[in-house]
């Protein structure tokens, strides 16, 4: 090697050597080392992913039984409530009328349930905070005619008890194909109180394994009065002279079976039917054979009435033995939209045990 290459090459070597120290002296690391460094960080940074994940489940196992508060992303969702197995059949125009099992369940701290049901059947289980709501609290033999509204004043005595108000939601259950719920909902309606009946009753209820209790609640005592929309009810004065006339305004519906409409099955002293009356077997509202028992679909239910004649711009006013059955018709047309509603309360056994009333038989 040359005098001036030896030279070149230890002037390298030097000036190398002057970089190394100042960069160690900045706190730098070489090249080599950064390379190094990095990969060391990685591997750090790895196991501390790995720890602070097992650090974040203690911390939320602790939060959930501790005071710490639980992070956003520690909550889990509350599980869905079931589907009801008797869903409200879609498209009636008063959804109000009836309600599900799943509605009920999501809502039962904001309604009042009524179980109209016997005292054994109650005693045995029913729907958490509901009040056994016998059907002497709402009907009455008046001159010798079963099954006739209470009087406002007996009516607002067992509301007080039942611990309803003004503003109370009351939702109504049976045992009886919505039958009987029926007469109390219309019942309640006419006294002015916001109603719903439980689509399927405590059938649906039952089936979906939704809380039974036999815990029997202690509501407070309300000081509710009530009185009666008497464009909800129609009496025998009233309707005879509106047949008599010939009122094309109204439509007398028959609710009974067609044996009791044609005058083959009399349940009175006479048989037969209120002459014009049209007639739909209420049981014809229900798919045959549910259970729980299901209204038929809101398509099926129109063309059974429209059929008929039944249309939205008559005043409608429904019978049946002794106005249970039609309430179930009043319900039925409430909820597709019918808004002249009313129940002839006396019904056949009124009607079909005068000797001067007219009658038809088929």
């Amino acid at each position: 090697m040359s005098g001036a290459s030896q030279r070149l090459t230890l002037w390298g070597v030097w000036l190398m050597g002057v970089t190394m120290m100042l960069w160690s002296l900045s706190g730098c690391s070489t090249p080599e080392q950064k390379n190094i460094d990095e990969k060391n960080q990685s591997c750090t940074t790895c196991q501390e992913k790995t720890d602070d994940a097992g650090a974040k489940d203690d911390v939320q196992k602790d939060a959930s039984i501790g005071d710490e508060p639980v992070k956003d992303d520690a909550v889990k969702d509350e599980p869905p409530i079931k589907k009801s197995s008797a869903p409200v059949p879609e498209g009636f125009v008063n959804t109000s009328v009836f309600v599900d099992t799943a509605w009920l369940e999501k809502n039962l701290g904001k309604v009042r349930v009524l179980d109209i049901r016997s005292e054994e059947n109650y005693n045995k289980g029913h729907i958490p905070g509901a009040v056994y709501f016998p059907r002497t609290n709402f009907l009455r033999t008046f001159n010798d005619v079963p099954n006739i509204v209470t009087d406002a004043k007996t009516f607002s005595k067992h509301l007080r008890k039942a611990g309803i108000s003004k503003d109370t939601h009351v939702i109504v259950v049976d045992d009886n194909n919505m039958l009987w719920g029926s007469r109390l909902h219309w019942t309640l309606d006419y006294f002015g109180i916001k109603a719903s009946s439980l689509h399927g009753g405590i059938a649906a209820w039952i089936k979906d394994e939704r809380e039974v209790t036999r815990e029997v609640p202690t509501p407070d005592v309300t000081n509710i009065t009530v009185e009666p929309d008497k464009a909800l009810i129609s009496i025998y004065g009233d309707l005879l002279k509106r047949i008599q006339a010939g009122d094309k305004s109204l439509i007398v519906l028959d609710s009974r079976t067609k044996g009791e409409y044609d005058g083959t099955d009399a349940r009175s002293k006479y048989g037969g039917h209120i002459p014009g009356a049209i007639h739909v077997d209420w049981a014809e509202h229900l798919v045959k054979g549910s259970n729980p028992p299901v209204l038929k679909s809101v398509e099926e239910l129109k063309k059974l009435y429209l059929d008929k004649g039944v249309t939205k711009d008559k005043e409608i006013a429904s019978y049946c033995q002794t106005a249970i059955r039609a309430t179930h018709a009043y319900l039925v047309l409430k909820a597709l939209g019918y808004e002249k509603l009313k129940i002839y309360d006396g019904s056949w056994t009124e009607w079909g045990n005068k000797d001067d009333s007219p009658k038809e038989k088929k």
